[in-house]
């Protein structure tokens, strides 16, 4: 009987040592996790600034089909890293997608600077600006020694902006002319409209590359136009 319980007793000892590694270990875990989770990256641009951890960078980048983001599988299927980059000379927060913890090229590469995110093309070596209607190059220009203004525009971005805005006439707008006539430019940021969406404003250049005064702004496939009494984009 006594050897019985001395077997029991050791058991439980055991028992009780394996338990508390287990403990330790889950612990350990969830503290690297949390020490993960709670890395941060503050990033600003005109409408203030962001404090971006992996969960802020998922919703962020989560409102954008997948389409637009340039992946095939649901977001929360990726591993992601944040890192530090800059956008148009800007400090950004940077996000690479990763199918593996072991994989060493990222499946698509995106940039959060302010409320604004970007994903990085490969082909164009550049960041585009993400919207609900695509990824975009965004306005460059270059001024010459006699301060002339050339227009740098990529042309897939104004067709398929063009194929939003061109069901508008001159008058829905407040065009002069039809926007068939001119070419289409993302300016890169976003405002509010006067219904409390965030848009994307739009310009025109005349095709020879003269800008024009003449704007819109865009959100998904809703078009915006821009009223001068109250000073905002309202809906067309």
């Amino acid at each position: 009987m006594k050897k019985i319980i001395t077997v029991l007793v050791a058991v439980i000892v055991v028992s009780a040592i394996l338990f508390g590694i287990t403990f330790a270990i889950k612990k350990y875990k969830e503290n690297n996790a949390l020490a993960t989770a709670d890395t941060v990256y503050e990033v600003s641009d005109n409408k203030g600034s962001v404090t971006v951890n992996e969960g802020v960078a998922r919703q962020m980048l989560g409102q954008y089909p997948l389409e637009v983001l340039g992946i095939e599988k649901p977001l929360n299927e990726y591993i992601m890293k944040l890192g530090e980059t800059s956008v148009f000379n800007t400090r950004a927060c940077k996000v690479e997608l990763y199918l593996t913890e072991d994989a060493e090229m990222p499946e698509a590469i995106f940039a959060i600077s302010g409320y604004e995110c970007f994903v990085f093309d490969v082909i164009k070596n550049e960041y585009l600006l993400l919207t609900l209607n695509g990824a975009f190059s965004v306005e460059t220009k270059e001024t010459t020694a006699e301060s002339e203004e050339t227009l740098f525009y990529d042309e897939e971005n104004n067709t398929k902006l063009h194929k939003v805005i061109d069901k508008y006439s001159a008058s829905d707008l407040g065009f002069q002319k039809n926007p068939q006539e001119y070419i289409i430019v993302v300016l890169g940021t976003t405002v509010k409209a006067s219904d409390g969406k965030m848009v994307y404003p739009l310009k025109m250049y005349e095709t020879d590359g003269t800008p024009t005064n003449y704007t819109c702004a865009i959100d998904g496939e809703t078009v915006y136009k821009f009223d001068t009494t109250e000073k905002m984009y309202v809906k067309a």
